[in-house]
């Protein structure tokens, strides 16, 4: 602190953010809302940026071509990226040698792309949103309601029509009487117990089965399920529960068809809830033993087991934290909502502020038992789907996004990859590689210090704690600044604004001589530089030297500053448009109002 007082309060740790309750409510560790922030070992860091990975994207092969010297060919491997022009779906198909290909469907064609191999491109037109659905060493793709799916076993030999194949009929629960194809859908399928059920878009409540281990038919009149038949609401998705239970989602309930198995006669429909369903049909995933998903009449909901085996839906929503994010929702577009289960974190991508596309995530982290706060910016717009993809060795998450009709496929919150930056792709870049970057914005504001006290109070000092990376620019507009909040109406102040660092100045001894940033003398590391972030342009370059060097080292400070306000509570607003800011803890001072005066506002 500048200076001892007497009422004094703060967080040594953040956990998480709850921007239900009022900010004087909140318990130490929780703070009102989070914007790209995430809550690890007790300190509050940027999330990681966005990367391109370039097999999953289209080369540029206009930028730059390749050339002829001397009767030689001169390869551009500088081609930079080009966007997919309307993305209709995004999916993996595990091809029977077991390599795992990327398919991405867009308005004119189907991608088959794989690390290391050149692409495949099936020229397709696919003018409704498609699904992809893996069944033993085939995906069918779900193209909507009057188009007939298509189906890939072998990316050599490209898409086909679904026509009935052979099945086995010594198996009990098939029969060679009477079957169809497989029928169309625009979504809602899936593969369990050996079958593919779907959504079959020419009723609105009508599920069919195809036959065991044959996913190309079905019988419609022994392996179909009426959903609550006559009700005003459509069925929107199905999702495996267990290994026997197929739950149903419609607009406005939600129903489960139990013992799964065998010839299916002995399935039996329950209703879960008739009191809300789901918005979306890609905003449903399975979240350990419970299974999410999102409902325009009560925002992210849970259905779990009961201690008497019995599958209920949750009475109180799991997003009532985030209540204040929930409310933004541009409801009429949440059908565009997706969500999956990664990395121990729910993610949910949703529309909101008035916007057509989804152009925010959230993130519900399970080891720390709270929300993370929202994640935005100019590259989070326009999100399709996500997808859960092998790349390097590992499974990692991305998604795709359809933003003004341009699409890419980002690399998301991967600590390999990823930076502190997001990438982003100059379209309009006709010279070269059109990778660009762009900071991330990140925002913390804190729960209400109250110092212990209810009543009024002069607030006169604060002191933040962080660890900085490459907050350094010549822009004033640039860098960290802290802003004072108090309970009354726009009451607030500024505690510092846009403070930055130098990567040349030492913060001891005062008198300390400038570091070089070309590392001439090999003392990278020598403790108490401002910043050890390296900035490579131009010419310039860095010497790594004997000792070498890290350009992630984070530099702790801490920030003393003295402001005035009166206020029941203070909240902390933290805002970083430049770098990478970690902060750590903070504390804040106060001093009791004089009791003997009149208190006037």
């Amino acid at each position: 602190m500048p200076a001892p007082l007497p009422l004094n309060d703060g967080d040594n740790s953040f956990v998480g953010v709850n921007s239900r309750l009022d900010p004087g409510q909140l318990s130490p560790g929780f703070v009102a809302e989070a914007i790209n922030m995430r809550f690890d070992k007790g300190v509050a860091a940027p999330r990681k940026g966005l990367k391109k990975i370039g097999f999953a994207n289209l080369k540029n092969t206009s930028n730059n071509p390749s050339s002829l010297n001397n009767n030689k060919l001169i390869l551009n491997v500088d081609q930079g990226l080009t966007y997919y022009d309307k993305v209709r779906g995004i999916g993996k198909f595990q091809d029977p040698a077991g390599f795992s290909w990327l398919l991405i469907a867009i308005q004119t064609k189907v991608y088959a792309l794989r690390h290391g191999n050149p692409q495949k491109v099936y020229p397709i037109a696919n003018d409704n949103d498609v699904q992809f659905v893996q069944c033993f060493n085939k995906v069918f793709m779900f193209r909507g309601l009057d188009v007939a799916p298509l189906v890939l076993s072998d990316v050599d030999v490209g898409w086909e029509a679904v026509t009935q194949e052979d099945t086995d009929l010594d198996v009990d629960e098939n029969d060679n009487d009477g079957t169809e194809p497989i029928p169309e859908s625009n979504g809602g399928a899936i593969f369990m117990s050996n079958r593919l059920f779907v959504i079959n878009s020419a009723t609105r409540d009508l599920i069919a089965a195809s036959d065991s281990g044959n996913a190309s038919r079905y019988q419609p009149i022994l392996q179909s399920f009426r959903i609550n038949q006559g009700s005003e609401d459509a069925l929107v998705a199905l999702h495996k529960y267990d290994e026997t239970t197929l739950l149903c989602f419609k607009e406005n309930s939600v129903y489960a068809i139990r013992n799964v198995y065998g010839n299916l006669s002995d399935t039996y429909l329950d209703e879960i809830t008739a009191d809300y369903g789901l918005v979306s049909r890609r905003a449903v995933c399975t979240v350990g033993k419970d299974v999410w998903f999102l409902s325009d009449q009560r925002g992210v909901v849970s259905l779990s087991v009961s201690e008497s085996g019995k599958m209920q839906g949750v009475d109180a929503p799991v997003s009532e934290p985030i209540d204040g994010i929930i409310s933004r929702i541009h409801w009429p577009y949440a059908n565009q909502a997706c969500s999956t289960y990664f990395d121990s974190k729910y993610w949910l991508a949703i529309p909101i502020d008035n916007s057509k596309v989804c152009n925010a995530i959230v993130c519900y982290d399970f080891k720390l038992k709270s929300w993370t706060g929202m994640d935005q910016s100019d590259e989070i717009d326009g999100i399709k789907e996500f997808i859960q993809y092998k790349f390097q060795g590992k499974k990692r998450l991305f998604f795709i996004t359809n933003n003004a009709d341009k699409g890419f496929v980002n690399l998301y919150n991967d600590e390999t990859y990823c930076g502190n930056i997001d990438e982003s792709v100059d379209v309009s870049d006709g010279t070269g590689r059109n990778i660009t970057t762009k900071e991330i914005k990140t925002s913390l504001t804190t729960r209400g210090y109250k110092c212990s006290q209810d009543a009024r109070k002069r607030f006169k000092a604060s002191a933040i704690s962080f660890d900085s990376n490459g907050v350094v620019s010549s822009d004033n507009s640039k860098g960290i600044t802290a802003t004072a909040l108090f309970d009354g109406i726009n009451e607030e102040a500024t505690i510092f604004s846009n403070k930055n660092f130098s990567r040349t100045k030492y913060s001891r001894p005062f008198d300390k001589s400038d570091y070089v940033l070309t590392n001439a003398n090999n003392d990278y590391a020598t403790a108490y530089r401002e910043d050890y972030s390296v900035a490579l342009a131009g010419s310039e370059g860095i010497d790594p030297g004997a000792a070498g060097f890290d350009p992630d080292l984070l530099q702790e400070s801490t920030q003393k500053n003295f402001f005035n306000g009166d206020g029941t509570y203070v909240q902390l607003k933290i805002v970083n448009n430049v770098g990478s800011c970690t902060i750590k803890n903070i504390a804040v001072g106060a001093v009791q109002h004089d009791r003997h005066l009149i208190e006037k506002r």
